[in-house]
């Protein structure tokens, strides 16, 4: 798409070069984006207590009370470049959450699995 908007703009006179480079800082606006949301992702932290779970990010703090929580359920996502896996919080008549810190890229990742078990554990107990 990026280039089909720089060969039209070939086509016109352009009055300056910064003009035709705004595709350029779109594109760079969207990669710095995802690649945020990675980092974000990877960097954040999620605190299991007996009364819920915290999620501590970049950006964000939340508290989510067991009570709120339906499901926990791991999910998949797959691109071009492959695949990876998080795991998500399914809640009383409100959007899934993804927990920080709990993902990965790996098929058969030994660590995910036991951080999943660990918070399916901890929800387990808090029902009881």
């Amino acid at each position: 798409m990026a280039v089909a908007v720089f060969l039209s703009a070939q086509a016109k006179p352009r009055s300056s070069a910064a003009e035709s480079w705004w595709w350029v800082a779109a594109i760079g606006t969207a990669w710095s984006s995802g690649l945020f949301y990675m980092i974000n992702r990877g960097y954040g932290r999620t605190l299991l207590t007996s009364h819920g779970m915290k999620f501590h990010t970049f950006v964000s703090r939340r508290s989510i009370a067991w009570s709120e929580v339906t499901g926990i359920e791991t999910k998949s996502h797959a691109t071009r470049s492959g695949k990876w896996w998080e795991v998500r919080v399914e809640r009383v008549s409100r959007r899934s959450l993804a927990i920080p810190g709990i993902f990965t890229s790996r098929r058969y990742d030994p660590l995910f699995e036991r951080n999943l078990t660990i918070v399916r554990e901890y929800w387990s107990r808090a029902q009881q």
